[in-house]
């Protein structure tokens, strides 16, 4: 599935925040671009709960 410039966008910035805010200190993130980030981070969670639960009921 190709990614929009949005979506790299998004993936850029959590790799950032990631790897940047753990080992530079000067890293800074705007309070917009966390809370775009913990959106994305929770419709991940959602969308991974969902394929999850679809698997484990694939070998009840």
């Amino acid at each position: 599935m190709p990614f929009g410039k949005r979506s790299r966008n998004n993936l850029e910035l959590l790799n950032c925040a990631c790897i940047a805010a753990r080992y530079d200190r000067r890293y800074k993130i705007t309070k917009q671009q966390l809370e775009q980030l913990a959106r994305g981070v929770w419709k991940l969670y959602e969308v991974t709960e969902k394929i999850c639960a679809v698997e484990i009921d694939s070998f009840v």
